[in-house]
């Protein structure tokens, strides 16, 4: 008995709908709701979309500005161990036949660097060869030549950021076994040499070359965020120090990205009582232009990072003259 209940119900609940004039929606009313809801949709991912970029951007910004300053760190380990450094990296950088191309020397010193692998003395046949090596095993360490170069971005796919950190080092020995002199190294301690009037020993030198950081900004770029005016210029710390490189802008616009002052390596400069310790102030930018891939992180002025800046005091000297 309740189908038959079931179906009349059904018949009157038709009768009114006709009797109403009830019917549904429209072609018209379905396209105007279709539109509506493309709208909140766009908007919506739109939204997200910026969220997103937001997000990435904020993320790439930690990462660059970290590197930059593990890479300022690492440049600060490596000239507190220094002996001696350039107030004019070019003097020396000239010297190189094996320089990264395009690139500008912003910092170059002498530091030593321990010596593993020591060959046995006594089965070296050269007896020049055997001295240095008796003398090698109570030093434990020889100098080695440091140069940082900021090179501009270039066609390599593999370094996408403004410019580039090179650390170019040349060693002293190239083969431990025999003793071997790395192509153009000549020892800096050595009879009628000297630190500062370096001069590569032959045609060529052999060096290596390893990038330390990209993504840092071009090496003069205008911008407007965190101007320099805070970090004042070589001039302000006193006669004592060289800008390096000499070409480098310490004022806002333009700002030089990688540069450093450097305080006069000469003994009546540095020290009236003796050649006494050098120190430095480093100045360090990124730029995260180029590192957004297909997030599109915006380039120009908004990809400048705040400019890092750090002092530095080296631990080697060389002649030394105590006053007391």
């Amino acid at each position: 008995m309740a189908l038959p209940t079931l179906k009349n119900h059904l018949h009157r609940m038709l009768f009114k709908s006709k009797r109403l004039g009830i019917s549904g929606f429209t072609l018209l009313e379905l396209l105007v709701a279709m539109i509506v809801a493309g709208i909140v949709v766009s908007g919506l991912l739109y939204v997200i979309v910026e969220l997103l970029q937001i997000d990435r951007r904020e993320s790439i910004l930690d990462q660059t500005q970290r590197d930059m300053q593990r890479a300022l760190n690492y440049i600060t380990d490596d000239i507190r161990e220094a002996v001696y450094i350039y107030d004019d990296p070019t003097t020396v950088a000239t010297q190189l036949s094996d320089s990264p191309a395009r690139s500008v020397p912003i910092l170059a010193f002498w530091r030593p660097d321990p010596v593993s692998n020591i060959p046995v003395c006594t089965l070296i046949a050269d007896p020049i060869k055997k001295d240095e090596c008796d003398v090698l095993r109570i030093r434990r360490s020889s100098y080695s030549l440091v140069i940082y170069f900021q090179k501009t971005r270039d066609s390599n796919p593999n370094w996408l950021g403004r410019s580039r950190i090179i650390r170019y080092e040349l060693d002293k020995y190239s083969n431990m076994t025999t003793l071997a002199l790395t192509s153009g190294y000549q020892d800096p301690a050595s009879t009628d040499v000297s630190f500062s009037g370096w001069t590569r020993l032959g045609a060529s030198t052999d060096g290596t070359k390893n990038v330390l950081v990209d993504f840092v900004d071009a090496p003069s770029t205008p911008y407007t965020k965190s101007p320099l005016s805070d970090s004042p210029p070589c001039s302000t710390l006193g006669a004592n120090y060289k800008l390096v490189p000499s070409t480098a802008a310490t004022t806002a616009t333009p700002a030089t990205s990688f540069f450093g002052c450097v305080r006069d390596p000469s003994p009546t400069i540095a020290d009236a009582s003796g050649n006494g310790n050098q120190d430095a102030y480093l100045f360090l930018r990124g730029s995260i232009d180029g590192a957004g891939g297909s997030i599109g992180i915006r380039t120009g002025n908004d990809s400048s990072l705040p400019t890092l800046e750090t002092r530095v005091l080296m631990r080697g000297v060389i002649d030394k003259t105590p006053t007391n």
